[in-house]
């Protein structure tokens, strides 16, 4: 069964964010290998991280989980998998979701719950992500269907439900809690990324970070933190975290590294991970930023 949620680009008014007080953090490179480049996608309340790198036989980046508290590395390979799985959320209970290429080349979306794996290909697609997985294993991402039309869409084991924002494109949902709140961006031809979050109910709020020309919401969890990158007017990204409830914002960029600072994942400790380039190798890597005391 499928339903259709068509969202206004606009829905309504929001009050402008309003910085939090100054959060400094301590950064930890992560790399799946010495010497490889990595990003890090997302993280739970036990400190388990989605994370990913590029292997010598593949275009696809490789899945790893890493356990910030033992340290260790897990590959993580969907079965149907020929040439390469991502993975890009994870919930609390530590299920897993992302995408695999199978074997006719084709990018399918799957979810790993308690180490089963299930494919997630809304009807219509031809190409499928799945970014964001809850604590109640409802997932979100977005499908590309036969005309080259990209949309985001919720699937919870049962119903897919395909998201659209009148007057943008490349829709895609990120984030989802367990109360049905969701993130979503796309590109607006006149403004570039935009962001929203939507609650359950059907009311939005624009992320905006201040002095950002564009805003890329991404994970989402039950402390109503969403991980963002904004991009300023020079065109540099910055890593960046927004409170849903009290409407406040921090931003966070890797240390010396003036190129890009990606937060993609927040955990409810605030603790954060995403990626970083190197200003003087120009590699990218995986981080984890916890919030110092």
């Amino acid at each position: 069964m499928k339903q259709m949620l068509l969202l206004a680009s606009v829905a309504m008014a929001a009050a402008m964010p309003h910085r939090a007080d100054a959060q400094t953090y301590k950064f930890q490179r992560i790399s799946y290998q010495k010497g490889d480049g990595a990003a890090m996608s997302d993280i739970n309340v036990k400190s388990i991280m989605t994370g990913g790198y590029f292997s010598s036989i593949s275009s696809v980046r490789a899945c790893f989980l890493y356990d910030a508290k033992t340290k260790s590395k897990t590959p993580l390979s969907d079965p149907n998998a020929v040439s390469g799985t991502e993975c890009w959320g994870i919930n609390d209970a530590g299920n897993v979701v992302g995408d695999y290429i199978d074997v006719n080349g084709n990018y399918i979306g799957y979810m790993d719950i308690g180490g089963t794996f299930s494919d997630v290909t809304p009807p219509g697609s031809t190409k499928t992500v799945v970014y964001g997985i809850s604590n109640n294993n409802v997932v979100g991402g977005y499908y590309v269907d036969s005309s080259g039309n990209q949309y985001g869409f919720l699937y919870d084991g049962t119903t897919y439900t395909t998201v659209k924002i009148k007057g943008d494109t490349t829709v895609q949902v990120f984030g989802i809690d367990s109360a049905g709140d969701y993130t979503v961006s796309a590109t607006n031809p006149k403004t570039g990324t935009v962001s929203f979050y939507y609650t359950a109910a059907g009311k939005s709020t624009p992320i905006v970070f201040p002095s950002a020309a564009q805003t890329a919401a991404h994970h989402l969890n039950d402390a109503g933190l969403v991980a963002a990158t904004w991009i300023d007017s020079s065109s540099v990204e910055h890593g960046g975290v927004w409170n849903s409830t009290t409407n406040t914002y921090v931003s966070l960029d890797y240390p010396h590294s003036p190129v890009a600072t990606i937060a993609d994942g927040v955990n409810a400790a605030g603790v954060v991970v995403g990626r970083y380039e190197s200003s003087t190798t120009g590699q990218s890597y995986g981080y984890r930023a916890v919030p110092a005391k």
